[in-house]
């Protein structure tokens, strides 16, 4: 195999990586709600959107959960991409 051949590979395998977990990522999100300009999940437990986006579809209380530092920068950048796709 050539080495033009694997690069081709590596960046097919890549970009079905990323398409599959920005579709899971904006599903996900749009399990949070913002008060305050401050993000939370809606019900507990809290989902996650990283290492590869989760939601916890256990019944659970509704409660309102802060996102940790990562899951709120990842959901900031989903909102702007959304706003900016949305004008």
């Amino acid at each position: 195999m050539k080495k033009r051949d694997a690069f081709v590979i590596l960046l097919l395998a890549a970009s079905v990586y990323l398409t599959a977990y920005t579709v899971s990522a904006h599903m996900v999100a749009s399990r949070i709600t913002e008060m305050n300009g401050k993000p939370y999940w809606r019900n507990a437990p809290a989902g996650s959107l990283w290492p590869w986006p989760n939601k916890k579809d256990v019944i659970g209380s509704l409660a309102l959960i802060k996102l940790n530092e990562t899951d709120s920068f990842i959901y900031r950048r989903i909102k702007l991409a959304n706003s900016t796709l949305s004008q």
